[in-house]
């Protein structure tokens, strides 16, 4: 074999996170909304069935995030959703100095 293999971890980083809420609460979704900067959109159409969404741009296209879901503004200052169970896995939060963190209802 020519190609050399190795194992990485990742380096710690910090990154800005909110859970999402009941999305029924509007200063809840407002919150939200003015973190997200225009990357982050309510939405209580496309999903009519199982209730309000978030939509979220990030780099690799428009994603949906429900309640209990978390959106991570990332180190480059895009945003993207995951699911609390990956979420719990990957982070924890850091209550050092920075004033950055998790954001939680």
């Amino acid at each position: 074999m020519t190609v050399e293999i190795k194992k990485y971890k990742k380096k710690p980083v910090q990154v800005e996170a909110v859970q999402i809420p009941d999305l029924d609460d509007a200063e809840n979704v407002a919150d939200i909304l003015d973190w997200g900067d225009g990357h982050i959109r309510y939405d209580d159409e496309t999903y009519p069935m199982s209730g309000p969404v978030l939509g979220i741009e990030t780099k690799s296209g428009h994603h949906y995030a429900i309640p209990g879901d978390w959106i991570i503004k990332g180190i480059d200052g895009t945003f993207y959703a995951t699911t609390n169970e990956t979420f719990q896995k990957l982070y924890e939060q850091d209550n050092g100095d920075s004033g950055m963190g998790c954001i939680t209802w």
